[in-house]
This record gives C-alpha cells, sequence and structure tokens, in this order.
C-alpha cells in the first residue's frame, strides 16, 4: 500500500493484495481524505505511520463470516445492529446465508470515515461482499 498525490490531503491511497506468487488479488484505491486515519497526515512521514496503522487494522479485526451479524439486522437501521453489515447488490438473502454458515475468513479494512469494506477469498480471487459500519 501507498499513497500518491500532489500533498498528503490530495493523495490516493492505493491498496494491492498480492497472492504467493506476487501476482495481483485485490487492489483499491480511495481518496485519503476520506480515509479515517489517512485524513489526518499532512507530511510524508505522518502518511507513512498512517499507512502503517492502517495495514494493521485487518490483523486486529480478523474475523469471520459467521460472526456477521443475522440478516434481520444488516440493513444498517438506527438500534438494529451496533455494527451494521450491508451486503453487496448481488447478495440476497439466501447467500447471505449460506456465506455465513461457511464460516469463512473475511478481510476487512477501512474505507471511508465510518465503514471497512469485506472480502472473502471465493473461486481463487477476493470478493467484495458488503460494508460493515462503525457504531454510532
Amino acid at each position: 500500500m501507498k499513497t500518491e498525490g500532489p500533498t498528503c490531503a490530495q493523495a490516493v491511497a492505493l491498496l494491492v493484495v498480492r497472492d504467493a506468487g506476487g501476482d495481483v488479488f485485490w487492489t483499491d484505491a480511495l481518496p485519503s481524505a476520506r480515509v479515517m486515519g489517512l485524513n489526518e497526515a499532512a507530511t510524508p512521514a505522518a502518511m507513512s505511520a498512517a499507512l502503517a496503522e492502517w495495514a494493521g487494522l485487518p490483523a486486529r479485526h480478523a474475523q469471520t463470516t459467521a460472526d456477521l451479524s443475522p440478516w434481520s439486522k444488516t440493513s444498517g437501521q438506527p438500534g438494529e445492529s451496533e455494527f451494521p453489515f450491508h451486503p453487496e447488490a448481488w447478495m440476497g438473502e439466501e447467500a447471505f446465508a449460506r456465506i455465513a454458515a461457511e464460516a469463512a475468513p473475511m478481510f476487512c479494512y477501512v474505507q471511508g470515515m465510518e465503514s471497512l469494506s469485506c472480502l472473502i477469498e471465493r473461486d481463487g480471487r477476493l470478493e467484495k461482499i458488503g460494508v460493515q459500519s462503525f457504531p454510532g
């Protein structure tokens, strides 16, 4: 992962996940000004420290699909769940139940100011299954 831009405030954060052979497995590009933790960096040294922190978050928040809120609590309506999960548009209740039952490892990373982007490995690739909101 790295950032690129004329200033820290105007930088794009690039996340690249590679497989064991070095091939690209997943990419995401995010405006650093809109990513919690990266948005406060004002110098290259501060951005390097923020990137190191950003990279370490998934390891501390490792979970599986079995940890997702039940389907009835995934709508993100206030009061339904402390950490509401918003599945991708393609995922219906049956697909959600199947993925949750698999207890597949999830890789989630901060993708904004109030949420994580959650991926699972499926059929030899990473697939985004949804976004999990932070509480509050």
